[in-house]
């Protein structure tokens, strides 16, 4: 009897220590083993404890023990969780795992003396945390719910419309810089399957951790303490892609005016964007409430078709071509003449260091990963191999719009086509003209949805990182903190007159790690929690590296050669 009762003195002990928020990981493993294996020594003649003891106990159990399993996603002790994440260390994966193992042998220990039906608690205890564990800890498969889904036709139509946007008016440039078309034609379905492959490892990694968003994917899998890297990543893109915006926006307007008699004097590049930023981009960023202009992103991409379909029309209806095209002879009834064609350096196979520079711009044209588990979590019945089919549909539609308006482009003005196509088009030409309008128009009320993301990110940053009020940026200067950034902006895209070097820049720096590097981290990782590091699983998942290192020499090299070729 006196032994029995050592016994259940030594539970209740080794239960207070677990209880004390410190325990660390090795030592809370090697108390709950203790507990199991003193309840298996005495199966026969367990002494249970009395019911005040067990009650406190048990509630003990439920409110402290309970937490290791409470992280949904990958099930494992808070504390524990930035060290894997961090460490990738398999010895602490599993300790992890038998923590949630001995955890099932705990209870049923706790409960025995009332003879209460142990697995009852267990599955009680999961609902009230939404927890459904496996044997390696994560929850597989498991979605938060969604209020709302899409079907697989909705989804595809979503996802090129956004990733789709004004990127595709460089991508013509990129081929005149030295690229063979042959070249091009093969270099942007290449691209297109990388980046479709990495766009379905992040809906891979969310059906491995359960997470809905970038931000806790990068949590789980990289680490929590450096999660605001995300806000900033984002923020930096939008700031990149405001300066673009603003770039397009002189460059389409300054023809327009000019065909309604703007006199030149008044009618410059530099002019129309200071006079747009002040008196059309400002009280537009300014308001707050945005849901207006929610019809923004269905224009923009309506945009895109008409100027992909205007540009295959007139290149294959002979108004541009060298010598007898309409718009190309000296006397057009305009005052305006544009850059004749040239083919002098056309090529089908010629492949150099220059392609990057085609590569950088398509970086940023196939970019949209960070949205990943957005649309993997309003996917009608998500699950990997749906997300893939919808993922590779959408990217082979988007494959075949770059490349048609990236070819019909440059077999319209070949060597001279400029940074971006709607410049080589004639004023007098009214299918140019209205595509400069569609797309001007489109940019204009799209504008402050994109500087949103640039306050918001910056505002998460400054929260996250440093502890500054979000509500400071966000609400109380809000005027002012838009005020700054839309003159810097503003003083960029003037100083900046190809909007392609931009686009390029974007796209090899940030355009190859969101698109070809991050995904394939966060994959890896997901699936070392799930399955273990160093399983069969794990290794194979381990052959998309050789994506991020491509990723990575596109970077580095693009971002040389995007910076050499505007210089030189």
């Amino acid at each position: 009897a006196c032994i029995l009762r050592l016994h259940h003195n030594i539970i209740q002990i080794i239960s207070s220590t677990i209880i004390m928020k410190q325990t660390p990981h090795f030592i809370t493993v090697a108390l709950l083993g203790s507990i199991v294996i003193l309840q298996h020594s005495n199966s026969c003649c367990y002494a249970a404890p009395s019911s005040a003891i067990e009650s406190s106990a048990k509630s003990r159990l439920i409110n402290v023990l309970m937490p290791l399993r409470k992280n949904k996603r990958h099930g494992r002790p808070a504390e524990q969780r930035q060290q894997i994440s961090d460490n990738a260390d398999t010895e602490h994966n599993n300790g992890a795992n038998y923590i949630l193992h001995a955890l099932e042998h705990v209870v049923p220990t706790i409960l025995h003396h009332n003879n209460e039906d142990s697995s009852v608690v267990v599955e009680s205890m999961n609902a009230e945390y939404n927890v459904d564990s496996n044997s390696n800890g994560i929850i597989e498969g498991k979605r938060e719910s969604s209020s709302s889904s899409s079907s697989m036709t909705a989804s595809i139509f979503n996802l090129v419309n956004n990733v789709a946007g004004a990127g595709v008016l460089t991508l013509s440039a990129g081929v005149a810089k030295g690229t063979g078309w042959m070249q091009a034609l093969l270099m942007c379905g290449i691209l297109g399957a990388m980046s479709s492959h990495t766009f379905t490892l992040i809906g891979e990694a969310c059906h491995l951790t359960g997470e809905t968003d970038f931000k806790g994917l990068w949590g789980v899998t990289i680490g929590h303490d450096s999660a605001y890297l995300v806000d900033l990543l984002i923020a930096v893109m939008c700031f990149a892609v405001t300066i673009i915006y603003i770039g397009i926006l002189g460059d389409v307007f300054t023809p327009l005016l000019a065909s309604v008699g703007l006199p030149d004097a008044m009618n410059g590049r530099t002019t129309n964007i200071l006079a747009i930023s002040t008196f059309a981009l400002l009280p537009l960023s300014l308001i707050r409430n945005l849901s207006a202009l929610a019809f923004t992103s269905t224009l923009g991409f309506a945009s895109v078709l008409y100027t992909v379909a205007f540009v295959l029309l007139r290149s294959l209806d002979g108004t541009y071509a060298l010598g007898t095209g309409k718009f190309v002879v000296d006397q057009v009834g305009s005052s305006v003449n544009i850059q004749q064609p040239s083919f002098v350096h056309k090529s089908t196979w010629n492949l150099n260091f220059a392609a990057l520079v085609l590569a950088s711009n398509l970086g940023l044209a196939y970019v949209a990963h960070y949205n990943g588990p957005i649309f993997y979590r309003e996917l009608e019945d998500a699950c990997p191999k749906q997300f893939g089919k919808m993922v590779h549909i959408a990217f082979g539609i988007l494959t075949a719009l770059y490349a048609v308006i990236m070819l019909a482009g440059y077999f319209t003005f070949g060597d001279v086509t400029q940074g971006n196509i709607l410049l080589n088009y004639h004023p007098s030409d009214m299918l140019s003209t209205l595509a400069r309008f569609a797309t001007g128009l489109s940019i204009l009320f799209g504008f402050p949805l994109v500087m949103v993301g640039v306050v918001e990110g910056f505002a998460g940053v400054l929260s996250s990182r440093f502890g500054i009020d979000r509500a400071l940026c966000c609400e109380k200067r809000r005027s002012s903190v838009i005020v700054t950034l839309l003159s810097i902006v503003t003083f960029l895209a003037i100083t900046v007159q190809d909007v392609s070097f931009v686009v390029g820049l974007t796209g090899a720096a940030f355009g190859s790690f969101i698109v070809y590097i991050l995904p394939v981290i966060i994959y890896c990782k997901s699936v070392g929690l799930a399955k273990g590091f160093g399983s069969l699983e794990h290794q194979r998942a381990k052959r998309n590296y050789f994506l991020s290192y491509m990723g990575t020499f596109l970077g580095v090299v693009g971002v040389y050669m995007t910076i050499k070729d505007y210089l030189g």
